[in-house]
């Protein structure tokens, strides 16, 4: 049976009150049958109050949408990621929901479950959903924004039996190499060379976010709640420190974020363009054809098309077929609906070529904010899903 997801309400929207959510989530409702709503962060108590008593209403399941190693403007500092240099890594236009933590620090770890244990006493989540579930994007500048570096992480590392140095002198000398950028990027996207220092090091990565995220998974299981996952798009996954078929293990479901017309944090032009630019750098304008053939992703022929049109449909299909090889079990694809000028646009043709090649997943996301999707997107949902 296909499941129907949906997050709202990332963050509070002006003027809104119970009254109006809970009747925008009604007409959602009575579109598609919605099992899962998926709902954001930093609400008021009573807009919350008024979806979960929707919610029941309709017989869905509420979860809390939750970022997790990423902090608010009051977050110290010291608690961020720090590159090979030990620099503090800045987040997406210095802005603290992309501005990431280290999982591996201890009161990063405290402030984390002290945020969960406060969702849990609402009483009223039947689940969370825990989204920035990772490190930084090392895309826009990979030799400086890989993470992280820190002491904590260095002293998990020699548990896991690695020394983070050997990785900063291995990074160093990738970049003492002729066509160094090139060669940094293969190395990331993995060729997963037994004994290759950058490889265990983003094993070591993937390791510390899925140990973080075990733990929490437990404790919501022990208090009667679901971890449901917001995942980056399986070609993409390592590079942020994701083991999708480990995290598979520790959820009801994982939702990739396949978002192939989306210019922000995750969606995949935006992140491969920053490669591009970095790599053109050093390649005089082959960035794009050598990233094509690293990633083996269907990349548009011209940094134009990339840039303005975005990655076809099919490889919406692509990223599924991976996600299953990689072991990912409930599958649930996230497709960007929203439009938001500058940052997501779509039309009829594009969304119904999406969701045909999203049919091949277990279920379907809407994302990343219903609040932002008109009720024509979603009829056209209907007619490709319900009939």
């Amino acid at each position: 049976m296909i499941t129907f997801a949906a997050q709202y309400l990332e963050s509070p929207i002006s003027n809104a009150t119970p009254g109006i959510v809970r009747e925008r989530l009604h007409r959602a409702f009575d579109i598609l049958p919605l099992k899962v709503i998926l709902l954001g962060w930093n609400l008021p108590a009573s807009l919350e109050d008024a979806i979960a008593l929707e919610c029941t209403d309709q017989k869905a399941k509420l979860y809390r949408w939750h970022p997790l190693f990423t902090g608010d403007a009051a977050t110290p500092a010291i608690m961020k990621t720090v590159n090979r240099h030990g620099q503090p890594i800045r987040g997406f236009q210095d802005m603290p929901e992309f501005t990431f933590l280290c999982p591996n620090r201890q009161d990063v770890q405290e402030f984390i479950f002290e945020q969960i244990e406060n969702i849990i006493q609402r009483g009223i989540f039947h689940g969370l959903f825990l989204d920035r579930v990772r490190f930084p994007s090392p895309t826009a500048a990979p030799d400086e924004n890989l993470a992280c570096f820190c002491e904590y992480c260095q002293r998990a590392a020699i548990s896991f039996g690695l020394d983070l140095q050997r990785v900063q002198l291995q990074i160093e000398e990738i970049l003492s190499r002729p066509r160094s950028r090139l060669n940094l990027v293969r190395s990331l996207f993995g060729n997963r060379i037994p004994g290759n220092p950058l490889e265990e090091f983003l094993e070591f990565r993937g390791n510390s976010i899925t140990r973080v995220v075990e733990f929490i998974s437990k404790y919501l299981r022990i208090s009667g709640l679901d971890t449901a996952l917001d995942c980056f798009s399986p070609s993409l996954a390592h590079l942020v420190g994701q083991d999708l078929a480990a995290l598979d293990q520790l959820s009801v479901w994982t939702k990739i974020m396949t978002y192939p017309r989306t210019y922000g944090p995750a969606g995949l032009p935006f992140e491969l363009l920053n490669l591009v630019d970095w790599l053109d750098i050093e390649e005089q304008g082959k960035g794009l054809s050598a990233l094509r053939e690293i990633s083996e992703l269907e990349i548009p022929n011209t940094r134009y098309q990339l840039a303005q049109i975005g990655l076809p449909a099919s490889v919406i299909s692509k990223e599924i077929e991976l996600a299953r090889k990689i072991g990912v079990r409930k599958l649930l694809v996230g497709l960007a609906l929203v439009q938001l000028p500058g940052v997501n646009s779509i039309n009829s043709y594009q969304t119904q070529a999406d969701l045909l090649a999203a049919r091949a997943a277990d279920g379907l996301v809407l994302s990343w904010d219903l609040w932002h999707i008109s009720d024509e997107v979603l009829k056209i949902v209907n007619q490709i899903y319900c009939r």
